[in-house]
């Protein structure tokens, strides 16, 4: 709008050179009629210059609003209060979002858009599936290892006469039993509960 004004701006800049010259040239015309004719040669041009200016001024950019952490539904009715449309056209799996919530956004948060821009999102579809490993057989630290491995955690550790092990006893622990059972796909972060038998320590001594 403001390169509108400076060029009606220009324009009667031009327009009064134009009046000056037809004043030295026009002798023998009676001044009224001169008058007049410049009168009307800068009226016209000011009244247009006048007309733009009092227009209101449109704008067909829009920012681009985070949707980030928002539910898809919650995503969609930002974009279209900011007259931007919409679209997933991805998902992935999140270890700390919930199901449906969008992860990533393009365009990025407050980037200059037109108006109707697409604006694509990615949401989480929950947590990455685990497979629980095979851990009868091994020593309990090795068990330990293997479930953080994998992302999940250690659940209850149990002795086969149905009590908790002391700390001596997971030390020289060999895994008997587990739950889940190995191959169970599980979500990340479950716990998994070991039954698990004392071993004697080993003697250092011949």
């Amino acid at each position: 709008m403001l390169s509108g004004l400076y060029f009606y701006l220009l324009y009667v800049f031009v327009i009064c050179l134009v009046a000056a010259l037809l004043v030295n040239r026009i002798k023998s015309i009676r001044p009224l009629w001169t008058i007049f004719t410049i009168a009307v040669i800068l009226v016209v041009p000011l009244g247009c210059l006048y007309f733009f200016s009092t227009q209101p001024i449109s704008n067909d950019d829009a920012i681009v609003p985070n949707i980030i952490g928002l539910s898809s539904g919650e995503a969609e009715s930002v974009l279209d209060n900011a007259q931007l449309a919409a679209e997933q056209i991805s998902s992935a799996y999140a270890q700390n979002a919930q199901p449906g919530e969008v992860l990533s956004q393009w365009p990025e948060a407050g980037v200059k858009v037109k108006l109707g821009r697409l604006v694509t999102y990615t949401v989480a579809v929950g947590q990455l599936p685990v497979t629980v490993p095979d851990l009868v057989g091994r020593p309990y630290s090795q068990a330990e290892q293997l479930i953080l491995s994998k992302g999940l955690t250690v659940g209850r550790l149990e002795l086969p006469d149905g009590k908790n092990p002391s700390p001596e006893d997971v030390q020289n622990a060999k895994v008997i039993s587990q739950s889940p059972s190995p191959e169970t796909v599980v979500k990340s972060g479950v716990s998994v509960d070991l039954g698990i038998i004392a071993l004697p320590a080993a003697d250092d001594t011949n």
